[in-house]
């Protein structure tokens, strides 16, 4: 299940949970959603500062988990789709970027560009 909310106009184009989001000290599998405006990233959030899943762990309480948006891009902000040795960089108009492995993301994202 998904926590998240679409802003007025905007429509689910695609959602992948096989998405590989690289940083500089691990991997990390996430939940990647495509919508007509925006590309958000998933996961479940951190057990550390959720009071909820201390509950859950100590067997106090049960809930459905839920993933949560943890990154957010305007589509329109994307510049560049780079391919890189094992995963491909996308390069955003303010010098940032991420870098994630997922070919049905980087597809859609892709053919997204080519139609602007």
């Amino acid at each position: 299940m998904y926590d998240f909310k679409l802003n007025k106009g905007e429509e689910i184009k695609l959602i992948s949970d096989n998405t590989i989001v690289y940083t500089s000290s691990e991997e990390r599998n996430v939940t990647c959603i495509i919508t007509n405006k925006r590309l958000l990233i998933l996961d479940y959030p951190s057990g550390v500062h959720n009071s909820a899943e201390d509950l859950r762990i100590s067997g106090k309480m049960t809930y459905i988990r839920k993933k949560e948006v943890i990154g957010e891009i305007d589509l329109k902000d994307i510049e560049n789709i780079t391919k890189e040795s094992d995963y491909y960089k996308i390069e955003f108009n303010n010098n940032e970027y991420i870098n994630l492995n997922d070919n049905e993301i980087i597809e859609y994202l892709k053919k997204e560009e080519n139609n602007e």
